[in-house]
């Protein structure tokens, strides 16, 4: 409730008034199933304490205002047309989802909002995608509409691939979702089906470890990842001369026995995507078996994977796991989201926290001369609206 209170204060201050309800949701973070989503793959995926609050209430005029905490930055907007607007972008998430609602025939009017939390932008852990959630559930608190969860994290997908021009799967929204106190969601992203999965006593800590690197090109690198398994797509289908639409319609078999026949290239990205769903199915039974140090081997694997197959790495990432797995009480560490920079997602336990965070802070500024921020986080609940 903290959160929701600093923002609240935030807006009476911001606007002298008080607000009328709040959308509030999670970060996520990947833990096995790096770019499967697309794929039609499966993902390994939890919501984490760390989120996003939009809070305001509804004006007469018609009108948008909506102010950044974290951003320090202030934007107002007609309700038509809605544009993007390269002075403030990180409205467009915003933007998008009122152009998705309005799509769906989902009347709304003007309001003004905070936008605050305690979820760091940029780090791997779907901000985006928490905006876009609290977003879509603040405007349903102040101009009520009837849609169902998974309608709602497939429409804020929408708005993030049709209005902000990013083609991401639907990990992310589904995530912030669908996601459960101290439990791992299994995805399945061709079907959409799902599993709930607690995780065993005492719950790991998440830490996410900060590389501090970024690469300049990451979305045209995300865009390029994902024209290659289309592109695969379209090789597979025909050397087996039948419809491939996702990677996930071909089998293993399949692909063993046409891979010679592939460009280097794009043989390592299938097999990439192949062996990921593999470990994420792995993944389950460790958890059903209380086996946690193999989900961290797993992780591991994943990351290797990606390093050396999918190539959405780095040496900075390369090194935070290399040496994450040397200090007690890491069960695993693997990068998170997107790759070629960001973070690292590692499983500690709790009673080694900070021994884990004082050694690889101490390890990576050794050897890269400057800091390694982290963030602590629990597993944490999905989205949900309030009204105040």
């Amino acid at each position: 409730m903290t959160d929701i209170h600093s923002c609240a204060n935030l807006y009476q201050q911001r606007f002298q008034s008080t607000p009328r309800a709040a959308g509030i949701a999670p970060g996520r973070v990947e833990i096995l199933g790096n770019h499967t989503d697309y794929n039609g793959g499966l993902v390994f995926t939890v919501a984490i304490d760390k989120t996003i609050t939009v809070c305001g209430e509804k004006i007469p005029e018609p009108r948008i205002t909506v102010y950044s905490e974290a951003l320090q930055e202030e934007t107002s907007f007609a309700p038509e047309p809605l544009v993007k607007d390269s002075a403030h972008p990180w409205a467009d998430y915003v933007k998008g989802v009122l152009a998705q609602l309005r799509k769906h025939g989902i009347p709304w009017g003007g309001f003004q909002a905070v936008i605050g939390g305690d979820l760091p932008i940029g780090a791997g852990v779907s901000s985006s995608a928490a905006l876009e959630a609290a977003t879509a559930l603040f405007i349903k608190a102040l101009y009520p509409y009837d849609m169902d969860k998974l309608r709602l994290a497939q429409l804020c997908r929408a708005a993030e691939n049709e209005f902000v021009g990013m083609p991401c799967g639907l990990l992310d929204q589904f995530s912030s979702f669908f996601g459960e106190k101290d439990s791992i969601i299994m995805l399945d992203c061709r079907d959409l089906t799902h599993k709930i999965l607690p995780l065993p006593s005492p719950v790991p800590r998440i830490v996410l470890c900060d590389s501090g690197t970024r690469h300049e090109l990451v979305d045209s690198e995300y865009r390029v990842r994902r024209e290659q398994c289309q592109a695969a797509c379209r090789v597979l289908a025909n050397l087996l001369g039948k419809e491939i639409n996702q990677l996930r319609d071909i089998t293993m078999l399949e692909f063993m026995d046409l891979e010679d026949a592939m460009d280097d290239v794009l043989r390592r990205r299938v097999r990439h995507v192949l062996y990921e769903n593999q470990r994420v199915m792995r993944g389950v039974a460790a958890v059903q078996l209380h086996n946690l140090h193999h989900l961290g081997e797993l992780m591991v694997q994943s990351h290797q994977s990606s390093r050396n197959l999918f190539e959405n790495s780095c040496r900075e990432l390369d090194f935070l796991v290399e040496e994450a797995m040397q200090i007690p009480g890491c069960y695993g560490a693997k990068l998170t989201g997107g790759g070629f920079g960001g973070s690292t997602v590692n499983l500690v336990q709790p009673e080694h926290t900070e021994e884990f965070i004082r050694a690889i802070q101490e390890r990576f500024e050794l050897k890269f001369g400057r800091p390694c921020p982290t963030l602590v986080c629990s597993v944490g609940e999905g989205a949900r609206m309030v009204e105040l």
